[in-house]
């Protein structure tokens, strides 16, 4: 994935990594002092023991970190050279920055894997025309999702929204994928930003499409908001149960963003890899069809929508417990391995 530019903060505010060193640090460690001093003696040295086994556990991962021998391979490392340019956005975190033609090149040793050319367009989305003279098409279908959308590594006509058009000529294809999008940008983009005026047609059906970190993208866990996702916009259930968004990963959640990084630096975390929170927890699932099936109501909304499906990644078996939530809600989904069981499937993504 492309490199992201961090928003900065206004001039003069105080950043959430701050706030933790000088705010919320120095409370905590007073409340455990606090704490320690009008203890019962008993619960004191229970305490003391505690800490002093996640200290010796901690120092535990270091030293084996240190005596691990360096990682070494004879594989040929893999090179990716690219053009291609992200702008940060307000509302979406960031985007591709509009009206740019990007290459994208990745090559192994002597082998080139792919060499290819991405179009965006004036509005910041990846161009889906299929080859040849443009027919009229009276209907729409928009395809939304991260990189398996955007067609990473594919030429313009092979993505997936133009392989579509292509097998329903009388449907022009909307291309709102990006590379390392989650679900809450979708409802963003349908719900916060001018989805009419991209699409031309009044009729016409959506495909949401998550893949295997989708949920991970949407709760922000530590090692996604750590890589890129820091200024992903956050989406909440409120006390109704309705979807709300509510600022980004960082401004949404200052104490949480301050902590990640903190997090981040123990040996052990690192060892095993938690991912905080959890993206497949009931509340975090619940939160994912709500919001899938409020993407769908405000596009129906906005145009004559035909259908509004959800389509699981094949690979995104992580994301079967989502089902439940989906039939719950109302969401329609189409279920690719049951549909697979029925006979062959014409594969449309060439990779």
């Amino acid at each position: 994935m492309p490199p992201v530019n961090r928003l900065l903060w206004p001039e003069g505010a105080l950043r959430p990594d701050r706030m933790f060193w000088q705010v919320a640090l120095p409370a905590l460690a007073a409340i455990i002092v606090a704490g320690f001093l009008v203890l019962p003696s008993i619960l004191r040295i229970n305490l003391a023991v505690l800490l002093g086994l996640l200290v010796a556990i901690e120092v535990g991962f270091v030293v084996a970190e240190s005596f691990r021998a360096p990682g070494g391979t004879s594989a040929v490392p893999v090179v990716t050279e690219e053009s291609f340019v992200i702008e940060p956005h307000p509302i979406l975190g960031y985007r591709p920055a509009p009206n740019q033609r990007a290459t994208r090149r990745r090559t192994q040793g002597s082998a080139v894997l792919y060499d290819v050319v991405y179009t965006i367009g004036p509005a910041g989305w990846r161009v889906s025309t299929p080859p040849g003279p443009d027919a009229p098409r009276s209907r729409f279908i928009a395809v939304f999702g991260d990189s398996f959308v955007f067609g990473s590594g594919l030429q313009d006509h092979e993505t997936l929204p133009v392989q579509l058009a292509t097998l329903a000529p009388d449907h022009r294809a909307y291309n709102f994928g990006v590379p390392g999008y989650g679900p809450q940008q979708n409802l963003a983009i349908v719900s916060e930003l001018p989805v009419r005026e991209w699409i031309a047609e009044r009729r016409g059906v959506a495909l949401f499409i998550l893949g295997g970190d989708s949920l991970a993208r949407l709760v922000g866990t530590m090692p996604v908001h750590l890589a890129f996702a820091h200024q992903h916009p956050l989406y909440r259930l409120d006390a109704a149960g309705q979807v709300v968004h509510a600022g980004s990963l960082t401004t949404g959640r200052p104490f949480t963003a301050a902590l990640f990084p903190l997090l981040a630096r123990s040996a052990t975390i690192r060892r095993y890899g938690w991912p905080l929170p959890d993206p497949y927890s009931r509340q975090n699932l619940t939160l994912a069809a709500k919001l899938l099936r409020s993407s769908c109501d405000h596009l129906r909304h906005a145009f004559l929508l035909e259908r509004c499906v959800l389509l699981l990644h094949p690979t995104a078996t992580a994301l079967v417990p989502l089902i439940d939530r989906l039939r719950r809600e109302g969401v329609d989904y189409l279920d690719y391995p049951a549909l697979r069981e029925r006979g062959p499937v014409r594969v449309l993504h060439p990779r």
